[in-house]
């Protein structure tokens, strides 16, 4: 990725920025879920001397309202499915819960599934 104060690679969001002569800073901006992986710092020196950093980036949970179902009608007795599509690292855990008709705070959870 660097050499020195070089950067060998084609990403602008990738820095090495030195605050003082001997600390050398990878800087990494608008850090996305690909750049997660192990990150080496590695001296010139004899024997080469290497520092191993693993990086882990998270992605908060989201519900993708366009691939969930919004409103159904049905008629009694039928089968259907309801959908909630979500997205995450790690992924997200969902939970179901049924508003009690004519009881604003009521709610009646549902086991989770796995």
């Amino acid at each position: 990725m660097s050499h020195a104060d070089s950067r060998l690679i084609d990403d602008s969001r990738i820095s090495v920025e030195r605050g003082h002569p001997s600390v050398w800073n990878l800087l990494i901006r608008e850090v996305r879920h690909n750049d997660s992986g192990t990150y080496e710092c590695r001296t010139n020196t004899d024997p080469i001397q290497t520092k191993k950093i693993t990086l882990d980036v998270r992605v908060p949970p989201s519900i993708i309202d366009t691939a969930s179902t919004d409103e159904l009608t049905v008629v009694e007795g039928n089968k259907i499915t309801l959908i909630c599509n979500v997205t995450g690292i790690p992924p997200p855990n969902v939970t179901w819960w049924q508003r009690v008709p004519g009881e604003s705070r009521k709610k009646r959870k549902f086991p989770d599934v796995t």
